[in-house]
């Protein structure tokens, strides 16, 4: 079902009501999932009024969703205004922001944006490297990275104990 028969549902029966129908904060994702992939602007900006309406604009889940949609409507200036008020930003808050950006071609943006992140403490930078470095089959660069954190008192968790692993296992040093 596409938003505009969800509209077209909602505004044309009257006996359709919040109280008989109650909306929660995970309604508001699907919806606005359902519009990002009909590019149906104009029925996500309703259902964003009903957000503020309703009460759930301070809601993480749905304001990473409108981010998302926006970005995916090609609405940068939307998706900065809804980030910028947000109180809370979650790593996916940023990751949105950056793909609606980069769906644009805003590659300047993007790489201010990613700065951003990184200076609001949401990004591991050494983890991310040593991630990467262990994906592209670059272990002994990995490895080293691995050591580096430690040496500076970095605390590695479960994502860089595996890229680790990954590495050590690639060249030989670990057998499954």
């Amino acid at each position: 079902m596409g938003c505009r028969t969800l509209f077209s549902f909602k505004y044309s029966n009257e006996d359709f009501t919040i109280k008989e129908y109650p909306l929660y904060n995970f309604t508001y994702p699907s919806l606005l999932k359902a519009c990002s992939h009909l590019l149906s602007l104009k029925e996500g900006m309703q259902i964003h009024g009903n957000v503020v309406k309703f009460g759930f604009d301070t809601n993480i889940f749905v304001q990473n969703s409108l981010i998302s949609f926006y970005g995916k409507c090609g609405e940068t200036k939307l998706c900065c205004k809804v980030f910028e008020l947000m109180d809370q930003k979650s790593v996916a808050s940023w990751s949105a922001l950056i793909s609606s950006h980069a769906k644009v071609g805003l590659w300047s943006d993007c790489l201010k944006i990613f700065g951003d992140m990184c200076r609001d403490g949401k990004f591991r930078a050494d983890e991310s490297i040593l991630v990467g470095l262990a994906n592209h089959g670059r272990a002994e660069e990995a490895i080293t990275v691995f050591s580096d954190m430690l040496e500076e008192g970095i605390e590695p968790d479960d994502i860089t104990y595996v890229g680790v692993l990954r590495a050590c296992s690639s060249v030989g040093l670990v057998i499954f």
